[in-house]
């Protein structure tokens, strides 16, 4: 198992950004990284579904007086140790698709910091 960092951007688009920067205990960072590309495409898939329903659920062109039970919306965590991300934070929110993280070893973490400061 290996220590990792991850980092990645909070944002939406418009008023606030900020940096996120996690540990995570994994087998390796490539491996890291395909389990949350997974998880994103499935996610983004449920969600595409759920926004088809949501919209059929709000048509106020169709008021028949039929009880409509609204959507749920998919679940947005992985839960990776005591660790929690938010999936919908690796969306590429222009293109829809999967916007991979930065990945480091802690020692990579601390060289690049080290070389920043230089």
């Amino acid at each position: 198992m290996m220590r990792l960092l991850v980092e990645y951007e909070v944002t939406d688009d418009y008023t606030y950004s900020y940096t996120v920067t996690i540990p995570v205990i994994y087998e390796s960072a490539e491996a890291f990284l395909c389990i949350l590309e997974q998880a994103v495409k499935m996610y983004i898939v449920e969600y595409l579904k759920y926004q088809k329903e949501n919209e059929k659920y709000f048509d106020r062109r169709n008021l028949t007086g039929e009880i409509k039970i609204a959507p749920v919306p998919p679940n947005d965590e992985l839960q990776l140790g005591k660790n929690k991300l938010w999936l919908s934070c690796f969306i590429d929110s222009v293109e829809n698709k999967f916007s991979a993280p930065q990945v480091f070893t802690i020692d990579e973490f601390f060289k690049e910091l080290e070389d920043d400061n230089v």
